[in-house]
């Protein structure tokens, strides 16, 4: 066992190793990047004090945690080069030049999606500048070359710790963000809503370009394709594959005046399961509502929970016969979508798990009733009902929900029952779900 690099008490002076987390660029940049600054802080606090001898580690791993941040964006959108299909071939464990790296990922990126053009335009300075003074790793870590020659020598003697300071801390938030936008771009590649040369945001655009859906069988048609097609530079059946997904995706389809419908259930499944979470949550408009709180009288919690076993079972009776494995695997779907409603593609991939988990059950009565038992025990079932309908289009629907329930969700303010009171309540429960746009 290796004495100096080992564990031992205090418990709370142990790293995280190895395995031990599963460390990797990403989390060894952030450890360079937090030292560096925690050096450049020591120096500006102490007005410069020893800078001489904190300049070299702070620039060391200021550059080492750029290299590694790179090869951690390179590895994420290897990622969705996979998703389409493609591969990237890359050699990270011999690959140190910083220019090099650079040079590979904004080649890479740029031709995978054009929104990294103005992550890559706001830090190609900075990375060219560390590029410059040390390219391969060298220059802060020895004071001579492999030529013998002193590094460091052009930039007239002296390095500015306070802009230094400033300029990564800028820079590393850049990188935050362009980190951001690699999570998200696999995200939404995972969704398959692109062809070759579309991503999801250009078939975005292409539907918001299309006519009407009544228009399309019109000659004007023909030329509205012809001038997409030679805008985006693309072919005719490409073209049709975007439109194929443009009729069939939540989000795009209205662009387009194409109305779709929720999957499995129709308006008077979706009222007549919340009516039913109406009776067993009397008390959902009160302000904090809860079902039950650790103030509450026993016995008044244990009658409760007995009157709400009746009532439940009075439900699954009615249901049983107007709730099939279509509606029920639909209403789960809406449920579940208003957690994190972000893509639109993800309700769909709910609504077809729950078909196949209902179908795979021997007993579909009993795997139905408990899947809506389940769903009606939920205090904000409501909630995200309206949340997924809204930002699936169903507007209509979501106002009639609001006013037939009086339902809202700052219980300090009236909801008011004009279109724009409504409007505003369904855009603020998207907002508070923490909704990214779909177009990215």
């Amino acid at each position: 066992m290796n004495f100096t690099f080992s564990s031992r008490g205090p418990s709370w002076a142990n790293a995280c190793v190895g395995n031990n987390g599963d460390p990797g660029y990403y989390e060894y940049s952030k450890g360079y990047s937090m030292s560096a600054k925690l050096i450049l802080e020591k120096v500006l606090e102490d007005h410069g004090v020893d800078s001489e001898f904190h300049i070299y580690p702070a620039c060391f791993c200021i550059r080492h945690s750029v290299e590694l941040r790179l090869k951690h964006s390179i590895e994420k959108i290897s990622k969705i080069y996979k998703i389409k299909s493609t591969t990237i071939s890359f050699d990270y464990s011999r690959s140190h030049d910083i220019k090099s790296i650079w040079e590979f990922f904004k080649e890479a990126s740029n031709k995978l999606d054009d929104r990294y053009k103005d992550e890559i335009s706001s830090i190609e300075n900075v990375i060219l500048d560390i590029a410059d003074i040390d390219p391969t790793g060298q220059t802060f870590r020895y004071p001579k070359n492999l030529n013998s020659k002193k590094h460091l020598r052009e930039t007239g003697g002296l390095i500015n710790c306070l802009n230094l300071f400033r300029v990564f801390s800028d820079l590393e938030s850049r990188l935050d963000h362009l980190d951001r936008l690699n999570s998200y771009l696999i995200d939404e590649y995972g969704m398959e809503s692109f062809t070759k040369n579309l991503s999801r945001k250009k078939i975005f655009e292409i539907a918001e370009l299309l006519p009407k859906k009544d228009h399309w069988n019109l000659d004007t048609f023909s030329e509205s394709k012809k001038e997409i097609a030679k805008k985006y530079q693309i072919s005719n059946r490409e073209l049709s594959k975007a439109i194929d997904i443009i009729k069939n995706h939540f989000e795009m389809a209205p662009c387009a005046h194409i109305k779709l419908e929720p999957l499995g259930v129709n308006e008077q499944n979706i009222i007549e399961i919340l009516d039913f979470w109406v009776q067993l949550y009397p008390d959902h408009k009160k302000s904090g509502f809860k079902s039950y709180s650790v103030t509450d009288d026993a016995q008044e919690v244990l009658d409760r929970i007995f009157d709400r076993n009746q009532k439940m079972k009075e439900i699954n009776e009615t249901l049983e016969n107007s709730f099939t494995k279509d509606a029920t695997a639909g209403i789960s779907a809406l449920f579940h979508f208003g957690y994190s409603p972000v893509f639109s593609e993800s309700y769909i991939h709910e609504y077809k798990s729950k078909i196949r988990e209902i179908s795979a059950n021997k007993n579909n009565g009993d795997f139905i009733r408990s899947e809506i038992e389940h769903i009606l025990n939920k205090t904000n079932f409501l909630k995200n009902i309206l949340k997924s309908i809204k930002f699936l289009g169903f507007n209509e629907l979501a106002r009639k929900i609001i006013l037939r329930y009086d339902y809202n969700q700052d219980q300090e303010r009236s909801i008011g029952d004009s279109d724009e009171d409504v409007d505003r309540w369904l855009d603020d429960a998207i907002v508070n779900a923490g909704r990214t746009s779909g177009q990215g």
